[in-house]
């Protein structure tokens, strides 16, 4: 796999240019195709790109990305049916045609270019022609077994239907492939430990979940000029609500409780994890808007579990995305936090509070206290948002915390003060 695959590029012409990557014949005459074809478009020389590209991309996909992601196989026998004799090319005959070590970095270069197609509508346009090449070839990286593949799959989607909600395109709704692509990352929501490697794990989720979102996005395009009745805009909404629920509850929490699963919330094993997962929870509330208040029963508890859990104080950062993120749903679900649930809230931020405290007198000779402050302010911004959203009930309670503990004050004040007091004796917050 090439180096570039997820992060990182070299220019398409070098990466092109380069003669050491072990292919096949087949694949190196396709590279010079494809070197003289970009050319055309990166020489200092080139016409207006904007009028060359929609014709350059199309021969790149039509003529280069298509016939390496074709489902042609090469032959281990000769035409006689002896074997054949070992060469350079048996490990490029023995994988896919397109994994020669540039066709991502191509493929990744055509998505890059619609962008720069200046005028919007011939952009759309483009896009709609082409759409059917890229396809194949993004399901091919999300289906491979190979992390990286499906890594580079789910970036290639995120930058198609990023372009696809730009250029304003419904493709994707009229198309009708949108569960195509669903499937096809849902086929690896379960890819957790033990049974994937937690690096393997992480590197995916990283680039699943944009993915996933962007083409929740393009499947919902409002298109500018065309107006839907009530009936038809209850219907998408209905189906938008669908998909942000499916990788809620399927993947998110039932990731989430997998990793607990015989583990605290603080474990090692599971705290890079766990806090990659939380810190989607805000913008997949914020695009759920005030349905996911169906969901705060589920979410709630599962985030003060976390927030109040001693051991979870190791991992700074995953209290730091739990904070944030019940800060993101309580803006979100402003009523029903206010009616119902922020007590809940209170005790998550008390909890926390309370234990970074503990923490920072405990390990005070080896600088906790800086590496708990970001956390600490996040605590005190969501304490104060939460105070504003309840208003005199939770001015009250505050009094009665305040009389029974009176390290709270900090958190409630608007500014951190020194902690690192005396050791007290733990007290039990009564609920709120």
């Amino acid at each position: 796999m090439s180096n570039n695959t997820e992060t990182e590029e070299k220019p398409i012409l070098l990466i092109l240019q380069d003669r050491s990557h072990i292919e096949t014949i087949e694949s190196r005459n396709l590279r010079s195709q494809a070197l003289d074809l970009v050319n055309t478009l990166e020489k200092p020389t080139a016409p207006a790109q904007s009028s060359l590209l929609p014709d350059t991309l199309l021969d790149l996909l039509s003529t280069i990305i298509k016939p390496l992601f074709s489902n042609s196989k090469s032959s281990r026998l000769t035409s006689t049916g002896l074997t054949r004799f070992a060469s350079l090319y048996d490990e490029a005959d023995s994988r896919p045609a397109w994994k020669n070590g540039w066709t991502d970095s191509l493929l990744l270069f055509v998505l890059r270019s619609y962008g720069r197609i200046g005028d919007g509508e011939l952009r759309r346009k483009t896009l709609e022609a082409q759409f059917y090449l890229l396809v194949p070839a993004i399901l091919h990286q999300l289906d491979d077994s190979e992390i990286g593949y499906k890594c580079l799959g789910c970036q290639c989607l995120e930058l198609l239907c990023e372009a696809l909600v730009k250029a304003r395109s419904a493709i994707l709704r009229m198309s009708g492939l949108m569960d195509v692509f669903v499937d096809a990352l849902r086929n690896d929501f379960s890819m957790l430990p033990t049974l994937t490697p937690e690096g393997d794990s992480l590197r995916l989720f990283r680039r699943m979940y944009p993915a996933f979102r962007s083409l929740v996005k393009a499947r919902f395009v409002v298109v500018a000029g065309k107006e839907r009745n009530r009936d038809k805009a209850e219907e998408e909404e209905e189906a938008r609500q669908k998909y942000l629920t499916l990788l809620l509850r399927h993947q998110l929490l039932y990731a989430l409780n997998h990793l607990s699963t015989g583990t605290g919330a603080g474990s090692t094993m599971s705290a890079a994890l766990s806090t990659l997962f939380i810190s989607q929870l805000g913008w997949i509330f914020q695009d759920m808007g005030i349905a996911s208040v169906v969901h705060l029963q589920d979410i709630l508890p599962l985030l003060r579990h976390v927030l109040c859990d001693p051991f979870a104080v190791s991992s700074p950062e995953l209290l730091l995305q739990s904070i944030k993120a019940m800060h993101a749903i309580a803006h979100t679900c402003r009523p029903r936090i206010r009616d119902v649930w922020w007590g809940e809230c209170l005790r998550a931020a008390v909890g926390c509070w309370l234990n970074v405290i503990d923490e920072e007198q405990d390990m005070k000779d080896f600088g906790a206290e800086a590496k708990l402050k970001g956390l600490k302010q996040e605590l005190k911004a969501f304490t104060s948002s939460l105070k504003d959203i309840v208003g005199r009930h939770f001015e009250d309670t505050e009094k009665e915390l305040l009389a029974e503990e009176s390290e709270l004050k900090s958190l409630f004040d608007g500014h951190i003060v020194d902690s690192l007091q005396p050791k007290r004796d733990k007290v039990l917050i009564s609920e709120v």
